[in-house]
């Protein structure tokens, strides 16, 4: 019996990816329980919610996702605590550089330190190829419903959130759906 539960627990585990940090309440990061929780209300109205979170940049100048609005975006929440997310980073650097100025990718940073992240990305974004979010308040994580990691976010130019995946994923899952949100 000992052994079948902790054969469960690990399987949901890599299942769903790393374990989470505690959130705000999606009613604390200012979004409508109907759109934090699995995207059940508008797919458009979730996006709206988005862009009025505000975040900030690695030099922490307060930034918004409203400078991607009317474009194709990936976002992608993110911890360098996280393994699968440290693997799928650099995927993430890949397709963005092979399909440059038609899609932005947004990695959004969960509550670790400018500091950190400059350094994760030294080794494993030096060109700047993604867009970098601090997230020190986790407003994003709550707002899309967050319980895995990584969790990321496939978004068209008209702002309807085509795709909401939860876990890692492949280079070549990353750019199957990125042809997908560019059809």
């Amino acid at each position: 019996m000992k052994y079948s539960l902790s054969l469960l627990a690990l399987t949901v585990l890599l299942i769903t990816g790393c374990t989470t940090l505690p959130t705000t309440s999606p009613s604390d990061a200012g979004v409508s329980v109907t759109d934090a929780v699995g995207l059940l209300g508008s797919k458009a109205g979730l996006w709206q919610e988005l862009i009025g979170l505000t975040f900030e940049d690695l030099d922490g100048t307060p930034v918004s996702l409203a400078q991607f609005d009317g474009q194709a975006v990936v976002i992608n929440s993110w911890a360098s605590w996280c393994i699968f997310c440290t693997k799928e980073i650099p995927d993430f650097v890949t397709v963005q550089k092979e399909f440059e100025d038609r899609v932005q990718f947004v990695v959004i940073n969960r509550r670790e330190s400018a500091d950190d992240a400059r350094a994760f990305f030294a080794a494993h974004d030096p060109t700047n190829a993604l867009v970098h979010y601090q997230d020190v308040g986790d407003l994003f994580y709550a707002a899309i419903g967050g319980f895995a990691m990584p969790e990321t976010l496939f978004v068209r130019p008209d702002g309807i959130v085509m795709l909401h995946k939860r876990g890692p994923m492949t280079v070549d899952e990353i750019r199957g759906h990125v042809q997908k949100l560019l059809e």
